[in-house]
């Protein structure tokens, strides 16, 4: 057998090896880190590229982090216009809503969370979504909008962490100023 052009060792086949493939119709499972020797081979996921939603969520998620509220909006915003559909979607939604949520602008605060509920039925922040919106509802003195939305969280997802917050939150003197 020979390797870069040096004879390394002759191997006879195995009886019960398949027939020889044309180099030409050989592809591999995955690109090779170096020389087609299977032990040096990466995983499949090294070789895609970078999720570039995944980034901006990430990027825009960070601003958040650090406070750059009006900075963090722009890039949820620009995330979800280039990609409404991303697994993340959802996520990207709804920490825009937070951004309005932070600086007590309660009804775009209401409007963004809503959107998660409508866009995303499926998605994981639906649930929190609903209790952030009920909670704007309240600091607009929409008293009878909270809780339905907060009795229909408690109903929905019983026993889950927003359900069980929502339950709380329609507590006699709770107040659920959030």
């Amino acid at each position: 057998v020979r390797r870069n052009g040096e004879e390394v060792a002759a191997v006879a086949p195995l009886p019960s090896a398949p027939p020889p493939v044309a180099a030409s119709a050989k592809r591999p499972a995955v690109a090779p880190a170096g020389p087609s020797d299977p032990v040096t081979r990466r995983p499949p996921q090294a070789d895609r590229p970078a999720d570039p939603a995944a980034a901006a969520y990430r990027a825009a998620r960070e601003q958040l982090k650090a406070g750059a509220l009006i900075e963090a909006r722009r890039a949820f915003e620009a995330m979800l216009q280039r990609w409404p559909r991303h697994q993340l979607a959802d996520n990207a939604q709804y920490w825009h809503a937070e951004t309005f949520y932070a600086q007590a602008l309660w009804l775009q605060a209401a409007r963004s969370f809503d959107k998660v509920v409508r866009d995303h039925p499926s998605g994981n922040k639906v649930p929190d979504a609903m209790v952030k919106t009920a909670l704007c509802y309240r600091r607009l003195g929409d008293e009878r909008a909270a809780r339905e939305v907060l009795e229909l969280v408690a109903t929905r997802y019983a026993g889950t962490r927003p359900g069980v917050l929502a339950r709380k939150l329609l507590s006699p003197g709770d107040g659920g100023r959030g």
